[in-house]
């Protein structure tokens, strides 16, 4: 299948995995050239046969840590060959319990991969995404508009994705990229009922709502493969912000013109 993205070519931080994995497998289906980062080196290559054989035109895997992207002479080599019409910061890592809780290791652990990863490949890719006046998505989460009891540091280090989001966008559009922040909602998995047990325990948090998707909000769990297909219209659109459900810009929205009401509309939509 033919689409937007043929023949364009995507790097995806995280694309071996969780939403990552889902996007490069729609960017599969409309023939594109796949760059892949992530970590291990085995479910990497795993994947590249996966989504060579859904229909992508060449799959490129570099096994490393995207805070550490500069160093990888082949990366940089590689984008330089095509250039990047399309960079995809799809690494994150949640966090349950109250900030009371956190150590500052727990702190840098957060920062080093839901802002810090992106702000490296980002800054390295950026001269091949000039030359092609590419597209930025950086996937972010509700969490960065909205503070939500139970998130630990996750809602301090999306804020600050959201921050850098925007700044990134101020900048560089006068080169022609273009940064497209996506701020979803919990995204259904296998194991969201039971992925914090191990780290709720280690806390002692009480909190049911802390082993809930979205720390306990009550938001209706998205479907990763259409969330995918909703990020990449957005992404060919140029859209500069995509927000689902469509209903939390509005309390985020709320939160801007009265902290105190959004607070209350939150607490009334969580589960304790």
């Amino acid at each position: 299948m033919q689409g937007t993205w043929f023949g364009k070519t995507a790097v995806i931080s995280g694309g071996s995995r969780g939403l990552g994995l889902h996007l490069a497998k729609e960017l599969a289906k409309q023939r594109a050239h796949l760059i892949l980062i992530g970590r291990d080196a085995g479910n990497l290559n795993s994947q590249a046969a996966v989504l060579s054989g859904m229909g992508a035109s060449s799959v490129d895997c570099f096994a490393c840590d995207a805070v550490e992207i500069e160093q990888c002479g082949e990366y940089r080599a590689r984008i330089e060959k095509d250039g990047v019409d399309l960079l995809i910061n799809a690494i994150g890592v949640s966090d349950r319990g109250k900030i009371e809780q956190l150590q500052l290791a727990d702190l840098e652990s957060q920062f080093r991969s839901n802002v810090l990863a992106g702000w490296a490949m980002t800054k390295c890719t950026i001269p091949s995404l000039k030359r092609n006046q590419g597209c930025v998505v950086n996937i972010g989460s509700l969490a960065g508009l909205v503070g939500t009891p139970n998130m630990g540091a996750y809602c301090i280090t999306k804020f600050a994705w959201t921050a850098l989001s925007r700044q990134w966008r101020m900048e560089l559009e006068q080169d022609g990229i273009h940064i497209l922040l996506v701020s979803p909602g919990p995204i259904a998995r296998e194991d969201s009922e039971h992925r914090y047990d191990e780290l709720i325990s280690a806390r002692g948090i009480d909190s049911k709502g802390a082993s809930k998707p979205g720390g306990g909000a009550k938001l209706k769990r998205i479907d990763p493969a259409l969330l995918s297909q909703r990020i990449l219209s957005a992404a060919t659109r140029r859209d500069r912000e995509l927000v689902i459900p469509w209903k939390a810009r509005i309390l985020a929205a709320i939160f801007s013109i009265s902290p105190k009401l959004g607070e209350y509309l939150l607490r009334r939509n969580l589960d304790r």
